[in-house]
């Protein structure tokens, strides 16, 4: 005689699907409980990778650095000449790229032309991106 005894609703199920324990409560088989730890181990694995890659993009236009930036951007030279009346902040302010800190332009600038003292008609040459 079997000890198995199935209600209705569990008479399609395959008979491995769920076993007898030694108090007469059914259990899963181990292939379930495999298939169940893999399927909870991709969709945690899924869940913390989203999170990294949104944070870390998140974070980066908090920055103002986003991952992102287009090739064509980063590899942008500029010749500036500078006017009468012209800083750094106005100079960064005309060529700074959309949705860049300005401040990190200014650094640049600054690189750039060694000193934050301006000659009208000097010329500057620098990278934007």
């Amino acid at each position: 005689m079997n000890n198995l005894s199935y209600t209705h609703n569990e008479t399609h199920l395959h008979p491995n699907y769920y076993r007898a324990s030694r108090n007469n409560s059914y259990r899963c088989s181990a292939a379930v409980y495999r298939r169940r730890r893999i399927f909870v181990a991709a969709v945690l694995g899924t869940v913390i990778f989203l999170m990294v890659f949104l944070g870390s993009e998140l974070l980066g236009h908090l920055n103002g650095t986003p991952r992102s930036v287009s090739a064509r951007a980063a590899a942008t030279e500029v010749s500036y000449v500078v006017q009468p009346g012209d800083t750094l902040w106005n100079i960064a302010g005309r060529i700074n790229p959309e949705g860049r800190d300005i401040r990190k332009t200014v650094d640049r600038l600054l690189d750039a032309t060694g000193s934050s003292v301006l000659q009208p008609g000097q010329r500057i040459f620098f990278s934007v991106g």
